[in-house]
């Protein structure tokens, strides 16, 4: 995968509904997959939002008609959205839009099921991200969720920023402010400290 852009959000202002003139995607960035180009969407949540999947069809949808009506491309780029959820409790609002309504059995074959991606930071699996920071700030993440601050038993070091930024997310920043010291830290140290804390 190679990536060519790194933001093309866009602002969705052709409403004059008010709460619509501000609807912006969070990360969108341009790929080349196998010589074809695709977009791939973050849209970050801190919170449940039961209207994620509609907002998601949305943003994908005015995507495709932006495209369609530039006539920026020969064929249209296809997307790829992903919700990367970093709240506290459970998922437990639609992630396809079935979820909202029942639909006569007759009729699904023919209903168009909108969907999203869902990445929930407390249940991803660490060990398939390479990039070893990445790793130390989600796990960091899921260990200040769990309350477990010596689940990390090795010793490792993990830049700064990034355990503040995990301490942000979960709200465990009046937990760090005595031990972040330099630009890294030794995380089993740190944790034992939160711990302490």
């Amino acid at each position: 995968m190679v990536r060519f852009e790194f933001d093309i959000s866009f602002i969705i202002n052709d409403s004059k509904r008010a709460e619509d003139k501000k609807r912006r995607r969070n990360i969108v960035v341009k790929s080349g997959i196998n010589g074809i180009y695709c977009l791939l969407g973050i849209e970050h949540q801190s919170s449940i939002d039961e209207t994620m999947v509609i907002r998601c069809g949305i943003y994908e949808m005015l995507e495709y008609l932006k495209q369609v009506e530039n006539k920026e491309y020969k064929r249209l780029v296809p997307q790829i959205m992903v919700a990367f959820y970093t709240g506290p409790k459970k998922w437990n609002v639609p992630v396809k839009l079935s979820d909202y309504f029942e639909i006569p059995e007759e009729l699904k074959k023919y209903f168009n099921d909108w969907k999203i991606i869902l990445v929930d930071v407390k249940e991803m699996d660490t060990s398939k991200i390479k990039d070893e920071q990445t790793r130390y700030f989600i796990e960091a993440i899921q260990a200040m969720y769990k309350g477990d601050y010596i689940k990390l038993h090795q010793k490792r070091k993990m830049n700064t920023n990034n355990l503040i930024y995990a301490a942000i997310i979960t709200g465990s920043l009046d937990m760090i402010k005595d031990i972040v010291e330099g630009d890294e830290m030794d995380m089993c140290e740190g944790m034992e400290r939160m711990a302490e804390g």
